[in-house]
């Protein structure tokens, strides 16, 4: 399975720069796995390091 979660730009923010992801529809998918225990342990660890407000659809 390819999962696909690509930055998109960075922006400026008071805490210095933050990085923005485009999130393909496999990694919605596989997000809503996690709160099955379906999802890729990788992908989980992943999720969990990431700040919601910069993921984008």
């Amino acid at each position: 399975m390819m999962i696909l979660y690509a930055p998109l730009t960075r922006y400026a923010t008071s805490s210095g720069l933050d990085l923005v992801f485009i999130l393909d529809t496999n990694v919605v998918s596989e997000l809503r796995k996690i709160r099955l225990g379906r999802a890729d342990k990788q992908f989980s660890k992943w999720a969990d390091s990431m700040q919601t407000a910069n993921l984008y659809l």
